[in-house]
């Protein structure tokens, strides 16, 4: 009769202890998740940076004209002309490969003044060479200049790194909405929801040179934004 009981209430202690266990296991799960932010107000606001660097490559495009009643000779000038400046251009330290032919055409041209009249044929070399030093900007000028050619179309500026620099572009723009949100939510720290990149590119300066003397302005803009969502 003593076991029975002992087992009676042993068996009662068992549930009792299996009832309580399962109570703080379900007290535990709602404190967990009492609390709820979903009506906390948050905040979409746009941060940007621009920043201006020195470029440090260019590629300088040059359009070569000859007119001629005779075709044959507005085309020798024109290829003359062109292996002129090539070589000038080798002789201070222009790789060859970086000299090159975009387009060469000719075309009869016509006065209609008085009718149609023949007044030559034009002979249209167009080519580009790259530089990798910017320092022999001038001296390439001059060495167009020595073969005859007094205009350049434009110049491509361009940046090698221009990667890196937008990395750190676009952490400032993070920074900056983050600073601004701080402002206009009157936090000394707010929590950071969501962030996208708004832009992503770079532009490259892009100049027109008629007189082949004027100074160069050599400066690239890199631009980034973001949007963050924050509370």
């Amino acid at each position: 009769m003593k076991t029975y009981k002992l087992k009676l209430i042993l068996t009662f202690i068992l549930i009792l202890l299996s009832f309580m266990a399962l109570l703080l296991n379900i007290n535990g799960r709602i404190t967990t998740y009492a609390v709820n932010f979903e009506n906390e107000p948050t905040l979409e606001i746009i941060g940007k940076s621009n920043i201006e660097v020195n470029a440090d490559s260019a590629e300088v495009f040059i359009c070569i004209e000859n007119v001629d009643m005779n075709l044959s000779v507005s085309k020798d000038k024109s290829q003359e002309q062109f292996n002129q400046a090539k070589q000038a251009l080798i002789n201070i330290g222009i790789d060859a490969d970086d000299i090159k032919i975009s387009s060469f055409s000719t075309n009869p041209s016509y006065d209609y003044s008085s009718g149609k009249t023949l007044i030559g044929y034009f002979a249209i070399l167009n080519f580009s060479y790259k530089l990798f030093d910017l320092e022999k900007y001038e001296e390439s000028i001059d060495a167009l200049i020595d073969a005859g050619i007094t205009d350049i179309n434009y110049v491509n500026f361009s940046l090698s790194n221009a990667n890196e620099v937008y990395q750190t572009a676009l952490n400032n723009a993070l920074e900056q909405a983050i600073e601004n949100a701080k402002n206009l939510l009157e936090k000394d720290a707010i929590t950071v929801l969501n962030i996208e990149e708004e832009s992503n590119f770079y532009t490259p300066l892009l100049y027109k040179n008629s007189s082949m003397n004027e100074n160069i302005d050599t400066t690239v803009e890199i631009c980034a934004s973001v949007k963050i969502v924050c509370k």
